[in-house]
């Protein structure tokens, strides 16, 4: 946007409303990090920028920081306000989360403007010229325009490149899943609140930098800049360049510049006073693109990833889930009450019973994702009933949720991709840096994801979005998703939940395949016929209690089993 103008063909004012421009833009991709990634629509990031300026003019005039540093300062400042308000917004719906990022706007300004001393009152805060010493080479630089030109693009350009770093990376397959399908994200070891958070809190450092180094280029700290409309500014600037795109906030804030001169134009048509007129347009496009359904000018787009051959899943090592004695009640209700069972690799172990009868409870607790008021959870003999989601993953117990919840951004191969984040070690800077040690797990990830597709006969599903897939098909890639993480035994809530007997008969041959594998799994489900032809042993509840073991045919045969699953007796 701004490389255009070379500075030594540009004046001062020129070069001053370029860089402003885009430090603005650099701003709006901070934002963009949150809307477009994490899924958080923010209407307060004026308030990380106005914290970004504020803690810039601190250092500069009260502890004597270099530019540099007052604007690296006024972005820790940024981010630690964002951690504080990430923490609690993380897990709110969208809606409550913009209205409680709307509330920081108002409140961040409203503080300044009371209290005279930190905010220099009606005249600001007035920065010295900004100049930086480099020790070493006896070399002085002055943040002259010319200087936060080059500042800026250089700026600007790096998180442009650390956004489709991000969107392309693990940490975009992790992020889309979080957003997505938070309670899925979970099961599978991506902590949903903690990846968003994070998100959020770089969203605001982003911005706090934008606002260091613009506030030094305009030489004043006035709080009056900082307020709601510069929020809801850069939330128009990420929508009508379109959420999500990595230039989607280049695009929209090359949109506003142009407000000014469209309001003037406006309220000279008019005949009216054109101070006003910018906010009244910024609103009246901010309604035109929520009524739009929020669509901007570039598609998100996702990257293809570099294709690799699959690799073959190893087999699972042979593996005995037990559970001993297990009791869980709510309240004054018994979900559970000394149940006992086994799993072991290779064979289909399915939980039947009345709804309300505890088996969902079971899976949790075998899952890690709730923990028994007694009894014990046990893998080849060592304890589990202590260890939650991510330990019994690495252990290589995994679980598919009752309600199929795709992460609906990823392709399928990034969907089972999601599955194997458990055994990641890289991490995010090293996916930032693309460091051949990053590169050689995403390939290794990548060939893993499709050898896994094709391993359960899906290799037909390779390369479509997830949203395209009807239901049986999605209930497959739950399934396909949860192997990707390796598991030995694998817990499976209703697979068969709401579907025709024709797809019920798809998802049957999967579970024969995944046991023909070599996995073990736990299989709690409602529909007997299903259970009669695909489980090797079936446990059956009744309030809580085992009232049943055996194989299919001698668990029917029961006349407890007629009498509490069945309806009938004799």
């Amino acid at each position: 946007m701004v490389a255009v103008v070379p500075p030594a063909l540009a004046g001062p004012v020129v070069l001053t409303a370029t860089a402003s421009a885009a430090y603005l833009a650099l701003a709006a991709v901070g934002l963009n990090l949150s809307v477009g990634l994490a899924g958080m629509p923010s209407l307060g990031h004026g308030a990380f920028v106005g914290l970004g300026a504020f803690g810039a003019a601190w250092a500069r005039t009260r502890l004597g920081f270099d530019p540099v540093a007052a604007a690296l300062a006024g972005a820790v400042l940024a981010a630690a306000a964002g951690a504080v308000t990430g923490a609690g917004l993380a897990k709110l719906r969208p809606v409550m989360l913009a209205v409680s990022t709307w509330i920081l706007a108002w409140l961040v300004v409203t503080v300044l403007a009371a209290f005279p001393g930190l905010s220099g009152g009606a005249r600001g805060i007035p920065l010295p010229e900004g100049v930086l010493v480099l020790e070493g080479i006896d070399r002085l630089i002055r943040f002259t325009p010319g200087v936060h030109h080059g500042v800026a693009v250089v700026l600007l350009g790096a998180a442009l490149l650390a956004y489709r770093r991000t969107d392309l990376g693990p940490a975009g397959i992790h992020l889309a899943a979080a957003r997505g399908a938070p309670a899925a994200a979970d099961a599978l070891g991506l902590p949903a609140e903690r990846l968003r958070g994070g998100t959020f809190v770089a969203s605001a450092a982003v911005a706090g930098v934008a606002g260091g180094f613009s506030v030094q280029l305009h030489g004043v700290a006035d709080a009056s800049a900082y307020g709601p409309l510069l929020s809801v500014e850069l939330l128009l600037a990420v929508l009508i360049g379109g959420a999500g795109a990595t230039l989607g906030p280049v695009v929209g804030t090359l949109a506003l510049v142009t407000l000014p001169s469209a309001a003037r134009l406006v309220a000279g048509l008019l005949g009216a006073d054109a101070s006003g007129f910018e906010a009244v347009i910024t609103a009246v496009l901010l309604l035109g693109i929520l009524a739009a359904g929020g669509r901007g000018l570039l598609p998100p787009r996702r990257g293809s990833a570099a294709r690799v051959e699959p690799a073959d899943p190893p087999p699972p090592p042979t593996a005995t889930l037990e559970a001993h004695d297990l009791a869980r009640s709510f309240g004054g209700v018994r979900a559970l009450e000394g149940v006992s069972l086994r799993v072991a690799t290779g064979e289909v172990h399915a939980v039947i019973g009345p709804n309300g009868s505890g088996k969902t409870t079971l899976l949790r607790i075998l899952a890690g994702a709730d923990r028994p008021d007694a009894g014990e959870v046990r893998l080849d003999g060592r304890g589990l009933s202590q260890a939650g989601v991510v330990p019994r993953l690495r252990a290589g117990v995994a679980r598919t949720l009752q309600r199929t919840m795709p992460f609906g951004a990823l392709r399928t191969e990034e969907h089972v991709a999601a599955g194997a984040a458990i055994h990641r070690r890289t991490g995010p800077l090293r996916w930032l840096l693309a460091t051949p040690a990053a590169r050689r797990e995403d390939r290794a990830v990548g060939a893993h994801a499709r050898g896994v597709l094709r391993s359960l006969g899906l290799e037909w599903l390779e390369g479509r979005g997830v949203r395209s897939l009807d239901g049986a098909e999605r209930r497959l890639m739950s399934l396909a998703t949860a192997v990707g993480a390796a598991p030995s035994i694998l817990l499976v809530d209703e697979p068969s939940a709401g579907m025709a007997p024709r797809e019920a008969q798809v998802v049957a041959e999967m579970l024969r395949r995944l046991r023909d594998r070599g996995l073990g799994l736990l299989v709690v489900e409602h529909n007997v016929s299903l259970v009669h032809e695909v489980a090797d042993r079936v446990t059956v509840l009744e309030a809580g209690r085992v009232i049943a073991t055996g194989t299919p045919a001698e668990v029917v045969r029961d006349p407890r089993v007629q009498e509490a699953y069945l309806g009938r007796t004799g």
